[in-house]
């Protein structure tokens, strides 16, 4: 199983290589701790979808995917563009 450290340290490794800035990513993104708050919470309740409004750079719905391989996770923002929205967000088995 994925720690939550590693499924965010995966997403922002992810989308610095899709040409985001890695500093501001890591600055307006979830934090680490409330990642982890977010996980365990998860985790408890054991949901079967979760619907994501405001992805934006899509940190979040990276480690809820990685962290919560059996939930069907949709994901929507405005103004995050689709093609990074639809990479990010499928899951590898």
């Amino acid at each position: 199983m994925i720690t939550v450290k590693e499924a965010r340290e995966k997403a922002l490794y992810f989308l610095s290589e899709q040409g985001l800035d890695r500093e501001f990513i890591e600055n307006v993104s979830v934090k680490l701790d409330d990642a982890e708050k977010l996980i365990n919470i998860s985790r408890h309740k054991q949901p079967k979808k979760i619907l994501e409004l405001g992805t934006f750079v899509g940190v979040s719905t990276a480690i809820l995917g990685l962290c919560l391989a059996e939930t069907e996770i949709i994901c929507i923002d405005a103004d995050f563009p689709v093609e990074l929205q639809n990479i990010l967000c499928v899951k590898e088995f």
